[in-house]
């Protein structure tokens, strides 16, 4: 059964509470790191496998990612490098005369959670609103209810003590006691 078909939800929490759903169309389970976002329409395969966006959750503002496809000459390096890729729709079936491969299958190749159905405009708008964020894309959540109530059976009593999930530095450094009581209040209503 194809991806298209099966419909995986898949869950994004930022270190503030903010969080978005989304439809799987590569990759599972769960990746942590640094939420960023590019404005690009063009270069996409670039950046998925520059490594300065290794350890990243990669946003695209443009609508539609994928439709030039993937080929061994516009790698940056030799395997994507982000953690997960956020876009509003995957291109499935590549428009490109040089595409050796689409981009949904090569993130699954390779692991990486690719979700789409996302509305990346507005997550894009927070981050630039809030300042970079640390967060969190789960399939095996599909509920921020309920993706709190596991981090704290796993002792972790707010999302700011994620860290020790990230390779990167602490989410605690960010998180205000208000943002704190805030979460906590969303996740209990």
């Amino acid at each position: 059964m194809e991806r298209e078909e099966m419909a995986l939800q898949a869950l994004l929490v930022l270190e503030d509470g903010f969080t978005m759903k989304g439809d799987c169309f590569s990759g599972q389970g769960e990746v942590f790191g640094e939420v960023v976002f590019n404005t690009a329409m063009t270069g996409y395969q670039e950046m998925i496998t520059d490594p300065s966006y290794r350890g990243q959750i990669l946003t695209f503002t443009y609508p539609i990612i994928g439709s030039c496809g993937i080929t061994e000459y516009d790698m940056e390096s030799d395997s994507p490098q982000v953690e997960g890729l956020l876009v509003k729709e995957c291109c499935r079936r590549p428009r490109n005369q040089r595409a050796q491969d689409s981009l949904s299958n090569y993130l699954e190749e390779h692991g990486i959670m690719g979700v789409e159905g996302i509305d990346t405009r507005s997550l894009t708008l927070h981050l630039r609103r809030m300042g970079t964020m640390k967060g969190v894309l789960s399939t095996a959540e599909k509920t921020l209810k309920s993706f709190a109530r596991n981090c704290w059976a796993a002792g972790n009593s707010i999302p700011g003590t994620w860290s020790m999930k990230f390779r990167t530095p602490s989410l605690s450094a960010g998180l205000t006691r208000k943002k704190a009581i805030m979460l906590w209040y969303m996740t209990t209503v």
